[in-house]
C-alpha cells in the first residue's frame, strides 16, 4: 500500500468504503492515517499490558496500533468541542470582524480492516479534503 501524503508523525492513504460485492465503492472519498513509528518502536521491544480482567498480556503489533488510532480519534474529538467553544468566544465578541477565521477539526473514525496483501490494520479515518492547505503547526 502507497501513501499519498507523510507528515513527521502520520503516513497518508487513499481510502473508499466497498460494498459488500468487494468492487463497488460507496460513499465518499476518505483518508486512513496511520502512525509512522508504531512498527519500527515495537522492532525494539514488547510492550506489556494487562486485559480486561487485569491479567498480563503482552502487545502485538496490531493492539498497539488499535491503541493508537483510538487515543488519536479521542484527542480529535476533544480537539473538534475545544474548538467549538472558541469559536462560540469569539461569535460573542462584539465589533470582532465577522471574516475572522474560526477553529475547524474534521470527524474522524477508526476502521479496521482486514487485506490479503495488506494484514490486519487499525486506521485513523476521516473525510478527504480537497485543494491545497497550509500547517501552521511547523
Amino acid at each position: 500500500m502507497m501513501s499519498f501524503g507523510e507528515g513527521a508523525e502520520r503516513l497518508a492513504f487513499q481510502f473508499f468504503e466497498i460494498a459488500s460485492d468487494g468492487c463497488t465503492v460507496v460513499g465518499e472519498p476518505l483518508v486512513a492515517k496511520s502512525s509512522r513509528f508504531i512498527e519500527k518502536g515495537l522492532e525494539d521491544e514488547q510492550k506489556m499490558s494487562t486485559d480486561d480482567f487485569g491479567r498480563i498480556i503482552k502487545w502485538s503489533k496490531w493492539r498497539a496500533r488499535d491503541d493508537f488510532v483510538k487515543k488519536f480519534c479521542e484527542r480529535q474529538h476533544k480537539a473538534r468541542r475545544l474548538a467549538e467553544m472558541f469559536n462560540k468566544k469569539l461569535d460573542s465578541i462584539p465589533r470582532l470582524d465577522p471574516d475572522t477565521p474560526r477553529v475547524t477539526f474534521l470527524d474522524c473514525s477508526v476502521y479496521y480492516t482486514d487485506d490479503v496483501n495488506c494484514g490486519e490494520a487499525a486506521l485513523l479515518v476521516e473525510r478527504k479534503l480537497n485543494g491545497k492547505f497550509t500547517k501552521w503547526n511547523g
